[in-house]
């Protein structure tokens, strides 16, 4: 399940909880809107190749360019024994370093939530391969 970070989110470095306009936010409306961005793609376009493609080649030249970077990618938890989106540090070198984002209370459990239905599915993936 999509969980947005919303005590991470910030506007210029400073917290958008701290801006007046914020509290009005539709914030379950914009994780619904993101939740269905790609459907939204695909049903007018067709595909969502080229944004793919686009990504993989900005992750690349962030590598290759040892630029150093922040970006969201998938990667493997130790905690969790799965792969999940965090932010890092892309270098020459790849993930150069993770950067935890401090979650409250109640994203933590989502986080760990997520993850944990995300390792079941693998386990049910691997008793029906062996099968």
């Amino acid at each position: 399940m999509f969980q947005v970070a919303w005590s991470t989110a910030s506007i210029a470095g400073i917290p958008l909880d701290l801006y007046p306009a914020a509290k009005s936010l539709d914030r379950e409306g914009v994780a619904t809107e993101t939740r269905q961005k790609a459907s939204a793609l695909i049903e007018s376009k067709g595909s969502t190749e080229f944004g793919i493609a686009s990504v993989t080649m900005s992750i690349c030249k962030s590598i290759l360019f040892d630029q150093r970077n922040v970006r969201a990618v998938s990667i493997y938890d130790e905690e969790s024994k799965v792969c999940l989106s965090k932010p890092v540090v892309l270098g020459r070198k790849g993930v150069e370093q993770i950067l935890e984002l401090p979650l409250n209370e109640e994203e933590k459990k989502a986080f760990a939530k997520s993850a944990k239905s995300l390792r079941e599915v693998i386990e049910e993936a691997e008793k029906a391969e062996k099968k």
